[in-house]
C-alpha cells in the first residue's frame, strides 16, 4: 500500500468516526420541556410541560378555525383541528 493510500482510508475512518459521533450527540432526546405556541409569529403561550397537569385547550384563529391542544403525561399534540 502506498503512502497516498493509508492516508485516504485514515481520513475515511477519521469521517467516518466524527459523523457516528454527531449522530449520537443529535440524536439523544432533548431535556428541555419548554414549548411555545406561536400563532401570527406572536408567541401566545409558553408552558413548561415538566410543570402543567394533564389538560386539552383550544385555540381560535381569528380568520376561522381553531385546534385543540393536548398535554398528557408530559407530552404535548394537536388533538383535534
Amino acid at each position: 500500500m502506498t503512502k497516498g493510500v493509508k492516508l485516504l482510508i485514515g481520513a475515511v475512518l477519521l469521517i467516518f468516526a466524527a459523523a457516528v459521533v454527531l449522530a449520537v450527540i443529535g440524536l439523544k432526546p432533548s431535556e428541555s420541556t419548554w414549548v411555545e405556541i406561536v400563532q401570527n409569529n406572536k408567541v401566545i403561550y409558553k408552558l413548561d410541560l415538566s410543570e402543567e397537569k394533564d389538560r386539552t385547550f383550544r385555540i381560535d384563529y381569528p380568520e376561522g378555525g381553531w385546534n385543540e391542544v393536548q398535554i398528557k403525561d408530559g407530552h404535548i399534540c394537536i388533538a383535534d383541528a
